[in-house]
C-alpha cells in the first residue's frame, strides 16, 4: 500500500510539471486536482488556468496555487484553508460560503468574485484588488487587509472584527450591519462599534 501512494504522488507531480507550462484552461489541472483529493495529497499547480471550472466543494487543504486563474471558475463551498492563491486571479469566480481561513490571497486580483458567507478569517489579502466584488455576510475577522483596494465593494453584515485595514483604500463601500470590533482602519485608528 505504502508503494502505491509513493507512486500516486510521484505520478501527481509528473503530470504538474507539465500542468506549469500550460497558460490556456487545462482539463488535467482539473483531473489533477480532483485526484489529489481523492488520496488525500496537497494540490500543487502554481500559474495554471482553471478559469471556468467547476471546483464547488472540492477539498484543497493548503493548496499551493499562487498566480494561478481561477476567473469565472466555480469554487462554491470549497475548502481551500490556508492555500496559497498570491498573485491568483479569482475574477468572477464564485466563492460563496467557501472556507478560506488562513490562505493567502496577496496581490490577488478578485473583481466581481463572489464571496457571500465564507470564511476568511485570518485570511491574508494584503494589496489584494477588490472591485465589485461581494463579501456580504463574509467572516473576515483578524484578516490581514493592509493596502488592499476595495472599490464598490459589498460588505454588508460582514465580520471584520479585529481585521487590520490598514492603508487599504475603501472606495463606495457598503458596510451596512459589518462588525466592526478592534479594526484596525485605514488610517491606523481603531473601531470599535461592533464590540
Amino acid at each position: 500500500m505504502l508503494s502505491q501512494t509513493r507512486n500516486a504522488f510521484c505520478a501527481i507531480g509528473l503530470v504538474i510539471s507539465t500542468v506549469y507550462a500550460s497558460h490556456a484552461f487545462d482539463k488535467n489541472a482539473l483531473d489533477e486536482a480532483e485526484k489529489a483529493e481523492r488520496i488525500g495529497a496537497k494540490f500543487v499547480c502554481e500559474n495554471c488556468d482553471l478559469s471556468g471550472a467547476d471546483m464547488s466543494g472540492m477539498h484543497m487543504y493548503e493548496a499551493k496555487i499562487a498566480g494561478a486563474n481561477f476567473s469565472g471558475a466555480n469554487l462554491e463551498g470549497a475548502d481551500l484553508q490556508g492555500a496559497d492563491l498570491m498573485g491568483a486571479r479569482l475574477n468572477g469566480a464564485r466563492l460563496s460560503k467557501a472556507k478560506l481561513s488562513g490562505s493567502f490571497f496577496t496581490g490577488a486580483s478578485l473583481i466581481q468574485a463572489d464571496f457571500t458567507s465564507a470564511n476568511l478569517s485570518e485570511a491574508n489579502l494584503t494589496e489584494a484588488k477588490l472591485k465589485r466584488t461581494k463579501l456580504t455576510g463574509a467572516n473576515l475577522s483578524e484578516a490581514n487587509l493592509t493596502g488592499a483596494k476595495f472599490y464598490k465593494v459589498k460588505l454588508d453584515g460582514a465580520d471584520l472584527s479585529k481585521a487590520n485595514l490598514w492603508d487599504a483604500t475603501l472606495e463606495g463601500v457598503a458596510l451596512e450591519k459589518a462588525r466592526l470590533c478592534e479594526t484596525v482602519l485605514p488610517n491606523g485608528s481603531i473601531a470599535n462599534d461592533g464590540c
